[in-house]
């Protein structure tokens, strides 16, 4: 398991020594280990269940629904990431759906055991408690950094006159802000060839054709977006999963959730944006042709 899990799960379970925290990782006491296949449902939006995951590999998705039977990708969780807390912590329903979307390993703890915990161990679950209000505010905290970062980049997208070209160069700038990367570049499919090509870089990026090639075909039909060797793609997609383009970025060491979700976000309002600059342009165009013919 990589360095900035451990740091994670110690962190998480910082009032337990370190043998109970590796017999807690092992699936020994109240936390059950789980082994999910890719595309498993662990729970749905609005379902009543109030189990505590802690993810120990693989990755999850969680995701809200939207009008029209569409989703919005909330967050795509990394191993050492606990969620399902709120159910946990009260009677409401989940707030939001989760699937696996690689073969992941979590270990589960019911509410059931947590209260016998309550009861048997205090001290253990009274730090428990603490982990889980240390991780709600910290996603607080990273929501406000977001909402005020999110706010400037949709006002960019609203305030979109036709110039692609101005609107990339101002959303990188916000990004590599936001995001603290030193270098990247955002690169539009051509509708015409199908391939991607580099619309503006910052940092000095320069990513060869091989690569640029590699793209679509690494994050595949569904990925959101993907994180390797300091390096982040989010795939810049439209409501109904079309591929319009990726952000891509380089040189961070540990790619953190808010800036993760920054990043995906920001790609998939561009997507967004895009699609339906094409389809206006498209439908002018069909309007035009229209008179045209009427004339002749």
């Amino acid at each position: 398991m990589a360095k900035d899990f451990h740091s994670q799960i110690e962190d998480f379970f910082s009032a337990l020594a370190p043998e109970e925290q590796e017999r807690i990782i092992s699936g020994k006491g109240l936390w059950e280990k789980k082994y999910l296949e890719r595309g498993t449902q662990i729970f749905e939006e609005g379902e009543q269940s109030s189990e505590l995951y802690l993810l120990l590999n693989g990755h999850i998705e969680v995701a809200k629904r939207i009008r029209n039977d569409q989703k919005k990708v909330l967050a795509i969780l990394d191993p050492g990431s606990i969620f399902g807390e709120g159910s946990l912590l009260s009677e409401k329903p989940r707030a939001a759906s989760t699937i696996a979307i690689d073969d992941s390993e979590v270990l589960v703890l019911k509410k059931t055991d947590f209260e016998k915990l309550l009861v048997e161990k205090p001290e253990a679950a009274s730090a428990l408690l603490l982990a889980l209000f240390k991780v709600v505010n910290q996603r607080l905290q990273w929501a406000n950094q977001e909402l005020v970062a999110m706010y400037d980049l949709s006002k960019m997208m609203h305030d979109f006159k036709g110039n692609i070209d101005k609107l990339l160069m101002r959303v990188s700038s916000k990004l590599a802000l936001a995001t603290q990367a030193p270098k990247g570049a955002i690169a539009l499919k051509n509708q015409v060839t199908g391939h991607l090509e580099v619309k503006v870089t910052w940092g000095d990026y320069s990513l060869s054709t091989q690569e640029l090639l590699g793209v679509e075909d690494i994050l595949g039909r569904d990925r959101r977006h993907l994180v390797n060797d300091g390096r982040m793609i989010a795939a810049i997609r439209d409501l109904y999963g079309d591929f319009w383009g990726a952000i891509i970025m380089d040189g961070v060491e540990e790619w953190l959730p808010g800036p993760r979700k920054m990043a995906r976000t920001t790609a998939e309002q561009l997507g967004i944006v895009l699609a339906d600059y094409h389809l206006k342009e498209s439908e002018v165009g069909r309007s035009k042709l229209k008179q045209q013919n009427v004339q002749f």
